[in-house]
């Protein structure tokens, strides 16, 4: 789960939250990670750089992956240590001010897997909630 505050009065801020094992480690779901590298407008500049909104650059640097942007390709990210965990991401369905939401959808390049990342605001979540909305269900497809 992430928490974000995003307001001109008190600045940016983020916070995650993880699971703790039995013995008191923290244990991140890697796929939390995937949603954050993936889940974002972030793109580089021609000096190297990232670009976009400050939160979401905030937010994927927070995660240490890689952007990697290639004329003609899917933008792709990599984990920093681990090349086996790379992912494509070949769908973007940019932010909408209506839903405030929006998604991707990420091809890892190791399984062949397509997962689907959304991000929607606090008020959203509340809103679905309140109106009896379905809750989500997630399933894997295969290329």
């Amino acid at each position: 789960m992430l928490l974000t505050d995003k307001s001109a009065c008190t600045g940016i801020s983020m916070h995650a939250v993880q699971h703790l094992d039995k013995a008191g480690h923290i244990q991140t779901d890697p796929k939390l990670l995937w949603g954050l590298a993936t889940c974002h407008a972030v793109s580089t500049s021609e000096a190297g750089g990232l670009v976009g909104n400050q939160v979401e650059v905030n937010m994927f640097c927070g995660t240490g992956w890689h952007l990697i942007e290639t004329n003609g390709q899917a933008p792709r990210v990599q984990h920093p240590s681990d090349a086996r965990q790379r992912l494509a991401i070949v769908r973007v369905n940019e932010f909408e001010h209506a839903r405030r939401s929006m998604s991707v959808v990420a091809l890892d390049e190791c399984t062949g897997e397509l997962h689907v990342f959304c991000k929607v605001t606090a008020a959203a979540i509340s809103k679905a909630h309140s109106s009896g909305a379905p809750a989500c269900s997630c399933m894997k497809l295969q290329l």
